[in-house]
């Protein structure tokens, strides 16, 4: 009974950390997209970089939900040390 606890605790444990560590990967891995996605629209329609402000407000919410997203799932894994 006290084994299949400990087996229980441990497997949830690492299901968190995985789940962890794939969020700060897809975190970046949005970030870089996006940057990268910007960066290709400036260069196809040859936008001036005046207008890089404008395109941050609209690109904004997924720059802030990818690191927040980044800020809780380290937070998470150092707080398991």
């Amino acid at each position: 009974m006290f084994y299949e606890r400990v087996d229980f605790i441990v497997s949830q444990s690492t299901k968190g950390v995985s789940s962890a560590i794939s969020a700060i990967f897809f975190g970046i891995i949005s970030l870089i997209g996006v940057a990268v996605f910007i960066l290709w629209l400036f260069m196809l329609f040859k936008i001036p970089a005046c207008w890089s402000f404008t395109a941050l407000i609209f690109v904004y919410p997924v720059f802030s939900a990818s690191i927040r997203t980044l800020k809780s799932s380290y937070e998470f894994l150092r707080d398991l040390k």
